[in-house]
């Protein structure tokens, strides 16, 4: 599994951020039953796990398509997304060859999970597949990687799995999954499906009670698992401690999250189970083009903004009542008429080809005369920077910028 370092990093300042500013879980339905799926093959520990649901049932199946639709700019979703992966495979030897129609679709059960151990190198890890025919699907990856039923086989912990050849990755059936990683991931799989899972997990099943029962896609972590996977080396010493700081005790409180569509759109909503502060939902959501197809909004930016900085006050950092002191005096606008001046936010990403790809913030203005200075300011500053290029805006609508 491939893991990019600050992709990794990234991954920890979400889940931080969202455990310090989010405090929205529900209430314990208390020994509700719940489908953990391929999480019965998942550390307990796992630094991050998501899933999918591949074979959605009903409206969440009908507005999945829609949505997917609009994505792809296709009327066939399933058929364009079959079309995309005959087409890679097609880049293999024939020996090695598979299609989805002959050789997917007749044993891939209804999820797909992913889980990683660590972010060490390139991240450690494994996706572990549902199946309904267990033998026939390490069949296929057998022949997909071009091994033989006894070409490296390894036994451990009762289980067998077998070397892909390329590199340290591995492959395996654990339980009714077939499990893809490098042998790290493979293991620890094989451990989790025979003692201690993340679907054994009190915690994590608490999660899942929380989110919608026709959500196409589940994401988890536990913050501090998280912080824990990403090596000294890729994660700055003094802001690991600001992080711990700032969210304290909540680095022990799950983060879960919930993938869902509707005809328009997919949408992704975090809950966060540490008692703290609750975000409210941006009216700007659904004011982006017609033609994005990400949005993450956050209601009051202001407000949330001054709430971070009063966790980072009692966190005691070091520099930034400086750092204020010099924003102020460089705008001429204190702390309070700063934020005070931002409403709803929301970024948004349109486009699907490189040439085409762009987006923008959009923040509410609660105070144009102030606002409008401020860009007049910034002019000024990228301008003495260097920034030769930067020049008023002719805004057709009116405005500045």
């Amino acid at each position: 599994m491939d893991a990019r370092r600050t992709s990794a990093l990234l991954l920890a300042i979400v889940a931080l951020a969202a455990t310090a500013i989010t405090g929205c879980g529900g209430d314990d339905d208390g020994g509700e039953e719940v489908d953990v799926g391929p999480a019965v093959a998942v550390p307990a520990d796992a630094p991050i796990y998501v899933d999918g649901t591949v074979r959605p049932q009903g409206a969440a199946k009908t507005d999945a398509e829609a949505a997917l639709g609009k994505v792809l700019d296709t009327d066939d979703p399933g058929g364009r997304l079959t079309t995309l992966f005959d087409q890679a495979e097609g880049e293999e030897p024939p020996a090695r060859r598979v299609t989805w129609a002959a050789d997917i679709e007749p044993w891939l059960g209804d999820r797909v999970g992913a889980f990683f151990t660590s972010f060490e190198g390139e991240g450690k890890g494994a996706l572990v597949i549902e199946t309904t025919d267990p033998q026939t699907a390490l069949d296929v990856a057998r022949r997909s990687k071009g091994v033989s039923g006894t070409t490296g086989k390894s036994e451990y912990n009762g289980a067998t799995y077998q070397p892909t050849g390329e590199g340290d990755d591995a492959f395996g059936i654990v339980g009714d999954f077939l499990v893809f990683g490098d042998e790290v991931g493979v293991k620890a799989a094989i451990d989790a499906n025979a003692g201690d899972s993340l679907g054994d997990s009190g915690e994590f099943t608490d999660a899942l009670a929380d989110l919608p029962d026709d959500r196409l896609g589940t994401f988890y972590t536990v913050p501090r698992n998280l912080l824990a996977a990403i090596p000294p080396d890729e994660f700055d010493v003094g802001a690991r401690a600001t992080f711990e700081n700032v969210v304290g005790e909540n680095l022990d409180a799950p983060v879960s999250g919930a993938l869902t569509a509707t005809p328009e759109s997919f949408d992704l909503d975090f809950i966060a189970e540490g008692e703290d502060l609750e975000t409210p939902e941006s009216a700007l959501i659904g004011e982006v083009p017609a033609d994005a197809w990400l949005a993450f909004g956050i209601g009051d930016l202001g407000s949330s903004v001054r709430q971070i900085l009063d966790r980072l006050r009692n966190a005691d950092i070091p520099g930034l009542n400086q750092g204020i002191s010099q924003l102020e005096g460089t705008t001429g606008s204190s702390l309070d008429e700063l934020t005070d001046a931002l409403g709803d936010s929301v970024i948004y990403v349109q486009g699907v080809t490189e040439p085409t790809l762009t987006g923008g913030l959009v923040v509410q203005v609660k105070d144009p005369e102030l606002t409008g200075r401020l860009l007049s300011q910034l002019q000024g500053l990228l301008t003495l920077g260097g920034a030769a290029g930067v020049k008023a805006l002719s805004l057709p609508g009116g405005g500045s910028g």
